[in-house]
Formats: C-alpha cells, sequence, structure tokens
C-alpha cells in the first residue's frame, strides 16, 4: 500500500473510532454540568447537549455526539484542504541545481 493510501485508511479507521465512542460513551458521560455549561444556562444561551428530535434521553445524547464529530471532521478536512491549496500556490517549485 502506497503512503497516501495508509494515511487514508488511518484516518478512516479513527473516525470510525470516534463516532463509535460518541455514540457509546457519550451518553454515560457526567449528568453534572462543567463550567461552560453552567455558564451559558446561566445566560439563556444552551439547554444542554442533546438532540431533541429524538424522544430516548440516551439515544439524543449519543446522536448528539456523533454530529459533533462529524461537524468537527469535516471543518478539520475542509481546513487542511484549505491549507495544502494554499501551500502548492504560495510556494514555486525550485529548478534543479545545475552542475558547473
Amino acid at each position: 500500500m502506497n503512503r497516501r493510501g495508509s494515511i487514508g485508511a488511518f484516518v478512516i479507521a479513527g473516525l470510525a473510532v470516534a463516532l463509535v465512542l460518541a455514540f457509546v460513551v457519550a451518553p454515560h458521560a457526567s449528568s453534572a454540568p462543567d463550567g461552560l455549561e453552567r455558564v451559558a444556562a446561566q445566560q439563556h444561551l444552551a439547554s444542554g447537549s442533546s438532540a431533541q428530535a429524538v424522544a430516548h434521553h440516551g439515544l439524543s445524547t449519543g446522536v448528539a455526539g456523533v454530529l459533533g464529530v462529524v461537524v468537527t471532521f469535516a471543518a478539520a478536512l475542509a481546513l487542511s484542504a484549505a491549507v495544502r491549496r494554499r501551500g502548492r500556490g504560495a510556494m514555486p517549485r525550485s529548478a534543479p541545481a545545475s552542475t558547473v
């Protein structure tokens, strides 16, 4: 397998592990709010991290975890593509050194 293929397989495997963990572990997370959630509640900015369209609380938290992983992965993919494109245009390839 070439280098690009092995990196792609690694990324796909990492994404799969993150999705499974987000769906399985998120419902078992502490229900006590952390500092950010407490401030958001005090300021009436957020009501919690669950998908409100799903009736079962554990399932809705798992779906919210999966959505968070997907959004984060998409943002990282877009950022890396933009950096790669910008890097190609900013650095012209140098001519091979000539022997004199």
